[in-house]
């Protein structure tokens, strides 16, 4: 389980989101929470992480903390904290602050798959064009 959820940051880091689609439950019973979208299914969660990967020049996520609790045989939580730094195709540079994501997984044929995950963070562009900051939350 904290192999996967270190594994996340590492494909993040490698523009991979094919590792998301191996660790992530495709089922109706997942619920996951996007700042950007909201309460998700799947394939909504899925589309849109590969649609904002797709924009992205390169992404450096900085593992801070990575706690791991199984709760039985069947269910573990995971609590992940970082930050990152990234520069999208158009040049758009970004920082995020005290990005946290909190995971739930279960096994499924004998292999941990996240059914739950809530994510949050500060973001702070940087607009090719000018030297102005938002910051987005």
């Amino acid at each position: 389980m904290k192999q996967a959820t270190q594994g996340i940051a590492d494909a993040a880091n490698n523009l991979d989101t094919d590792y998301f689609r191996s660790v992530y439950w495709n089922d109706d019973q997942a619920i996951l929470i996007d700042p950007s979208y909201g309460v998700v299914d799947y394939d909504t969660y899925k589309d849109a992480t590969e649609e904002m990967y797709s924009g992205l020049e390169m992404i450096n996520f900085i593992k801070d903390t990575i706690m791991v609790r199984v709760i039985d045989e069947n269910t573990a939580y995971a609590v992940f904290k970082g930050s990152a730094k990234g520069e999208a195709k158009n040049g758009t540079k970004m920082g995020i602050n005290d990005f946290y994501a909190s995971m739930v997984s279960e096994k499924v044929d004998v292999q941990w798959k996240i059914a739950h995950t809530h994510e949050s963070f500060k973001q702070e562009m940087m607009m090719p064009s000018t030297s102005d900051s938002t910051t987005v939350e």
